[in-house]
Formats: C-alpha cells, structure tokens, sequence
C-alpha cells in the first residue's frame, strides 16, 4: 500500500518523521513531499495527481501553522 505525505515546509521536520515511520510500521509505503500549497500549488496538484495509485493522502500542518504573529 502507498500513501502520499505532504507538508509544506522542512521546518516541520520535527513533526513529519514520527508519522513516517508509524506508517512503514504498519505496512504502508510512505512517499513524502515538501511543497507549499501558496507557492507551488500547480506542483503540488501534480504530485497530488501524478505517480503510482494511493490509498490515500496525508497533508500534515506543522508547528508555524499554530504560531502568533
């Protein structure tokens, strides 16, 4: 089984690799991603659309989601 990951940025390296890891655990085949969905929505689209069937995706929002300005 394939899943694709998303994130937007390395700076939630922190977050996503527990996730992977959880996911190969279990079987399942992770294909990660770093693209921004502001900067490179067309990539990000082709990713989403490209490649070999999924079961599913993931699009993970890291700790700058959830920071004050």
């Amino acid at each position: 089984m394939h899943i694709k990951v998303f994130f937007g940025s390395t700076s939630d390296e922190k977050i996503y690799p527990p996730l992977i890891e959880a996911l190969k655990v279990k079987g399942i085949n992770p294909e990660l991603h770093i693209v921004s969905e502001h900067r490179e929505a067309k990539r990000l689209l082709s990713l989403m659309n490209g490649g070999y069937a999924t079961i599913g995706v993931v699009a993970g929002k890291g700790m700058f989601a959830f920071a004050r300005h």
